[in-house]
C-alpha cells in the first residue's frame, strides 16, 4: 500500500474560500505552514510522512 496522499487540483480548490490563507496561499491545517502554490501543498502532503509528521489536511 502507498502512504502518498491523493491530492489533486480540483481537492485544493474545492476547499472554500474562509479556509484560504492570507495573501491566495493554501494552509496546512496539521502543521499551520502556508504555502503559496497549490503544487508546493501537494509536494508538502506526499512528503510529510517522510519527515516525520503526517500532514493530510489543508484548506
Amino acid at each position: 500500500a502507498s502512504n502518498r496522499a491523493s491530492i489533486t487540483t480540483r481537492d485544493i480548490l474545492a476547499a472554500p474560500q474562509r479556509w484560504q490563507a492570507p495573501q491566495n496561499g493554501y494552509k496546512c491545517m496539521s502543521c499551520c505552514h502556508i504555502f503559496s502554490a497549490m503544487c508546493l501543498v501537494k509536494n508538502h502532503i506526499q512528503h510529510s510522512s517522510q519527515q516525520g509528521y503526517s500532514c493530510k489536511v489543508f484548506y
